[in-house]
């Protein structure tokens, strides 16, 4: 029995699928992992005696990034700390990253209300801060 030409591209376009459906799969897992341990890294990081508070802000905006990427269930409680770094520093960075950050996380959630009230906190916070810089 003879396929049709019909039926035999059917079946390339199929393998295709199913072969890209894999290779995604296990891209998301390498990326897991390899979030997994920049977490780890800058957790590490942010537990060291010395740094600079810029290096620690930096740290504390990077690590808080990538905990909300994954939907980490930890993301608010780094979020707070980022939040606690930037009040006691009075850091427009460090806040304005924070409202961002939120923003994302209760977006990710779904919770639409909750992450437009952050993202415009944090547009208020950037925008002052870009005025300041030009004035």
């Amino acid at each position: 029995m003879q396929l049709t030409p019909i039926i035999v591209n059917m079946m390339r376009y199929i393998k295709t699928g199913i072969m890209l459906c894999v290779f995604l799969i296990f891209s998301l897992d390498i990326y897991s992992q390899t979030s997994n341990l920049r977490i780890d890294s800058l957790r590490k990081v942010t537990k060291q005696k010395g740094l600079s508070e810029a290096l620690l802000i930096q740290t504390w905006v990077n690590l808080s990034t990538e905990m909300v990427k994954i939907k980490h269930p930890e993301s608010l409680e780094v979020l707070a700390d980022l939040r606690k770094l930037g009040q006691k520093s009075n850091s427009e960075y460090a806040l304005g990253h924070y409202n961002l950050h939120s923003a994302s996380f209760y977006y990710l959630n779904q919770n639409i209300n909750t992450a437009l009230s952050f993202a415009e906190k944090a547009i208020f916070i950037f925008e002052k801060k870009i005025i300041k810089m030009t004035s």
